[in-house]
């Protein structure tokens, strides 16, 4: 009898309504780069445009603080060639407004990893990505994110070439929370 009424106390005291909120988005990338190519007989770095497009999935915690995977296609493009990168990426961001999800402005800090394919003709490499930075979303019927991150891309070796990207990109996107 104890056993069902601790239980029947445990199913009233837990809340009907979760303590999140979900949001769905897309946005665009733009910025600079570089590719770093690590060879034997020494090291090239090959500066680069990036411009890109993502989507995005995540879940907005009762502090505020959001958990967010993206998936996305960036360019990298030089004078003489253009290489895409697809990627998925899981963030962690925090916001610098605890527990106010109706402040307009909210900032925020972001950190996180992801994983990138990048394929040619000729080649397909595969690489680990960390990315930070730092944004304000703001709170109108669409939530509006404007940030800044740094990107560091490690592609595995590829014929005895170890290559690194580098990336500083501004992002503009937007989300519709439900």
């Amino acid at each position: 009898m104890k056993k069902i009424l601790l239980a029947l106390i445990l199913i009233v005291s837990v809340e009907a309504k979760p303590k999140y909120d979900w949001y769905v988005g897309i946005g665009y990338v733009g910025g600079d780069g570089e590719q770093t190519q690590d060879r034997p007989s020494g090291t090239t770095v090959v500066p680069h445009d990036v411009s890109g497009a993502d989507i995005k999935l995540g879940v907005i915690f009762a502090t505020n603080n959001r958990f967010e995977f993206s998936w996305s296609s960036v360019d990298a493009e030089t004078t003489n060639s253009k290489a895409t990168f697809d990627g998925k990426e899981a963030d962690w961001i925090f916001t610098t407004n605890l527990n106010n999800k109706d402040s307009l402005f909210l900032p925020f800090f972001v950190a996180g990893v992801g994983s990138y394919e990048y394929s040619t003709t000729t080649v397909g490499l595969n690489g680990f990505s960390m990315q930070a930075g730092v944004g304000v979303l703001i709170n109108l019927d669409l939530e509006v994110e404007i940030s800044y991150k740094n990107r560091l891309i490690f592609w595995e070796e590829y014929s005895n070439i170890n290559l690194s990207e580098n990336m500083q990109i501004t992002y503009v996107g937007v989300k519709y929370k439900f």
